[in-house]
């Protein structure tokens, strides 16, 4: 948890008035950074959780203690399970925390109507991060380097998510870098799903204010010149997800027969 809580108290000190001064003329600006805060941290939470747990994999393996004759790939997907409970537990957690602070802190209210929908894209995130991280873990052998790729992990994936830096404020090349992160587009679905009543009661009548806030804040992102649609951020997450499970199976698979 500690780099979802380091993002969110960096927040509260230091990035929060800066941005509170930097957007005071667009109403409702306290309720749209805080829910922008959220998506961010929330994003992180699933990546840097599911690749702590997944510490046990390395472990286990480093040690020989996997003794069964279930196959490699099955005992894989259940650490994939293990991890995908341990991050969808931790991000609910990190929800309420955030939600009940900026609740009591800024009065801001959160509509319960959402939870669904927030449930299913925290689903999404704890499957996609744990399989990028088990395929990562793949080439790992030792539980040390877990603990350094940990740190690395844990602090790159603030900023590679766009929740320390707002994407707008990122020079062109970090601003790729984003954009080529799969975390990043789950932070757009959160602050979508967030901010979206908040920007169309707000800004629904300057279409190009509400354009640059979206981009500036993450919430929707420019590709090749074109923004791309709610549907077009799923596709490519589950494409990730597809993609990183297959590229499992085939590096379990040759792993095995170099153990033999």
């Amino acid at each position: 948890m500690l780099g979802a809580l380091i993002a969110f108290v960096l927040y509260l000190v230091f990035i929060k008035q800066g941005m509170v001064d930097q957007w005071q003329n667009m109403p409702a600006k306290l309720a749209l950074l805080d829910n922008w805060l959220i998506g961010g941290v929330l994003s992180v939470t699933a990546i840097t959780t599911t690749f702590s747990s997944l510490k046990q994999f390395v472990l286990d393996r480093e040690s020989d203690s996997i003794l069964t004759d279930v196959s490699y790939f099955k005992i894989q997907m259940s650490y994939v399970c293990a991890s995908a409970i341990v991050g969808l537990l931790m991000q609910i957690m990190m929800a309420i925390v955030m939600m009940n602070y900026f609740a009591n802190s800024d009065q801001v209210t959160f509509d319960l109507a959402l939870l669904p929908q927030l449930i299913i894209i925290m689903l999404l995130a704890t499957i996609l991060s744990t399989a990028i991280n088990l395929l990562i873990l793949q080439f790992v052998k030792k539980v040390s380097t877990v603990a350094l790729l940990s740190t690395i992990i844990g602090t790159a994936s603030g900023f590679l998510v766009g929740t320390y830096i707002p994407l707008g404020a990122l020079p062109s090349f970090a601003q790729w870098l984003v954009k080529l992160t799969p975390g990043s587009y789950v932070a757009a679905l959160y602050r979508q799903l967030l901010m979206s009543d908040l920007l169309q009661n707000n800004l629904g009548n300057q279409l190009d204010l509400r354009h640059e806030v979206e981009f500036n804040l993450g919430v929707k992102y420019d590709l090749f010149g074109s923004q791309l649609s709610t549907w077009q951020y799923w596709g490519i997450l589950l494409s990730v997800i597809v993609l990183a499970m297959a590229l499992i199976a085939i590096v379990s698979s040759w792993q095995k027969r170099e153990q033999r």
